[in-house]
């Protein structure tokens, strides 16, 4: 990446980010995505190193000011995105679609569960999650693709305590 960010302008290392480093991090978010927030501090660590090198800055660049310039997702919000977009692809092609969009409130079933250890799997997680966001971004008339950008872009503007809250439960 050093040899490349002196070769190259910032669209073309965005590229090169958003084809090497972020489908790597995609892989297998959908798995650990739902694990507690110290077991991905490594991978947001490397994440961040990849685009400190790639931005030029220097290690003690705030965070929050790199996602922005770079306007990439930290590792929590893909797995956000990941989620509406799975699970959002179901809903719409599901055969009580219609019906559900005609309720004057809009939320999928998910399975009543009472111990925390069960609340970071994604048959309960994928639902709850989707439901708070639907409500949030109301993507529920959108397509997939549509449902995610609008996500992403709302994402984008949240800070980490924001995202960190759509994922937990209240007991």
């Amino acid at each position: 990446m050093r040899n490349l960010r002196d070769a190259v302008d910032g669209r073309i290392l965005k590229m090169v980010y958003l084809a090497l480093c972020q489908p790597l991090i995609n892989y297998c978010i959908l798995a650990w995505g739902g694990a507690s927030s110290e077991a991905l501090i490594p991978l947001e660590r490397a994440q961040r190193g990849v685009l400190k090198v790639a931005l030029n800055k220097p290690m003690r660049y705030p965070t929050t000011a790199l996602y922005n310039e770079a306007g990439v997702l930290s590792v929590r919000r893909l797995y956000l995105v990941r989620v509406i977009v799975s699970v959002h692809k179901s809903v719409v092609n599901s055969k009580e679609y219609e019906q559900m969009l005609r309720k004057r409130v809009f939320k999928i079933p998910h399975p009543q569960q009472t111990t925390s250890f069960a609340h970071r799997f994604e048959a309960f997680l994928f639902p709850h999650v989707y439901n708070k966001l639907v409500n949030i971004c109301n993507f529920k008339y959108c397509t997939t693709r549509e449902a995610k950008a609008l996500v992403s872009r709302t994402l984008l503007t949240w800070t980490y305590e924001e995202s960190e809250n759509l994922i937990k439960v209240p007991k």
